[in-house]
């Protein structure tokens, strides 16, 4: 696959998980953090089997070591979403959004120690601009001034463990595909998940109910996930596996764009400046 083509599945990914951004906050503010997760990763499994039987996948052999990487993997992916979704709902999305998207920072990193995929600069080069891009689209200046060291904004260090657990959970989703394939990562990691939420659902012995004017909304953040995951888990397969993460955290920007047309909200300068920057990371990414 060549970077053209495993930039385009970062880039369908990217807009997946951007919808995901929007739509999940703001139905986690109406039912809460674990109802949203809970839910709407049982209508990712429903999608997942839907296709896995619709296109009459085979199921490789699983050996201890796949397992253990489902079961990490599930395990970092359920905190960072249900961190990412307290996070947003006690404080602001324009906080904890691109704070949580930067953990494109871990997937590199660990890529780059323990797998030793080779990046030419302009790549290197690329992929920061990606990064700071997705800093400056999804930032208000305002908000900038609110990341103290000494004193963090509500929610954000929710963000900031959500940023480890979905970067560690991508770096451990590129394990996976090397093992199983792109397909059934994304479809064993959810299921995995779901049974976690059963577990906690059943030890809580407290009844979640979800409004039923939020059953579309629901489907759609969990159809994301599906979309997501699978674009992800494909550009992994071609042979620059690490930039597809740097793409995939630029998922607030679209975040920025849905509010400025749908909620009508002010754009600030380095709002814009972002998102260009974004832009511009992408087409040097496909040089």
């Amino acid at each position: 696959m060549s970077v053209i083509e495993t930039a385009l599945f970062g880039i369908i990914a990217l807009v997946s998980f951007g919808l995901n951004d929007y739509w999940g906050p703001l139905v986690s503010r109406k039912i809460g953090a674990f109802e949203t997760s809970m839910l709407s990763r049982f209508f990712a499994v429903v999608v997942f089997f839907a296709i896995f039987l619709l296109l009459f996948f085979q199921v490789p052999s699983i050996s201890g070591y796949v397992i253990a990487l489902l079961l990490a993997t599930a395990t970092v992916e359920l905190i960072g979403t249900v961190a990412f979704y307290k996070g947003a709902k006690m404080g602001q999305i324009a906080i904890i959004t691109p704070i949580a998207n930067t953990s494109s920072i871990v997937t590199v990193a660990l890529g780059l120690i323990f797998l030793s995929f080779p990046l030419t600069s302009l790549e290197y080069v690329s992929m920061g601009m990606i990064i700071l891009g997705t800093l400056l689209a999804t930032f208000k200046l305002k908000d900038i001034k609110k990341l103290k060291l000494n004193r963090l904004a509500v929610g954000a260090e929710l963000g900031f463990l959500a940023m480890a657990c979905w970067g560690t959970g991508l770096f451990l989703q590129i394990l996976l595909v090397e093992q199983i394939g792109w397909f059934l990562p994304g479809l064993l990691v959810s299921v995995v998940m779901l049974i976690y939420f059963a577990i906690y659902y059943k030890a809580s012995k407290v009844k979640y109910v979800a409004p039923k004017s939020e059953w579309l909304v629901l489907f759609l953040v969990g159809l994301t996930v599906v979309v997501g995951l699978l674009a992800y888990n494909f550009g992994v397969t071609g042979t620059d596996p690490l930039i597809v993460a740097p793409i995939l955290a630029a998922a607030p920007a679209l975040t920025v764009v849905l509010a400025l047309v749908r909620l009508k909200e002010k754009i600030d300068p380095n709002n814009m400046f972002g998102i260009a920057l974004i832009v511009l990371g992408l087409v040097m990414l496909a040089l």
